[in-house]
């Protein structure tokens, strides 16, 4: 698992076996002293629960949270589901391709 910068600054895309599976931010806007970093799995069609997402005091809180819930999260996860997100990740870039 990787965990890369995108687009920001303190703005990461994790990413496992080639698929995004979720994202670390630094989030503005938050009163000074509360957790400031924002976690969350994202993969294929599951709906995002309350043990998949989180917030943090700093990035190193925020990757192990994010690992501890993935290392839940994944044995759940079959290879007819990662090859669906395949799919989909293969359809979403086909459409921005063609803008």
């Amino acid at each position: 698992m990787t965990f890369e910068g995108i687009t920001y600054d303190d703005d990461y895309l994790v990413i496992w076996r080639g698929l995004v599976v979720g994202r670390l931010l630094k989030q503005s806007g938050v009163a000074w002293g509360q957790p400031d970093w924002y976690w969350g799995i994202n993969f294929g069609h599951r709906p995002q629960t309350g043990n998949m997402r989180g917030n943090c005091r700093n990035v190193d809180e925020a990757k192990a949270a994010f690992q501890a819930a993935w290392d839940r999260l994944r044995p759940g996860i079959d290879d007819a589901e990662i090859e669906a997100a395949r799919r989909h990740d293969r359809a979403v870039e086909a459409r921005l391709d063609r803008r």
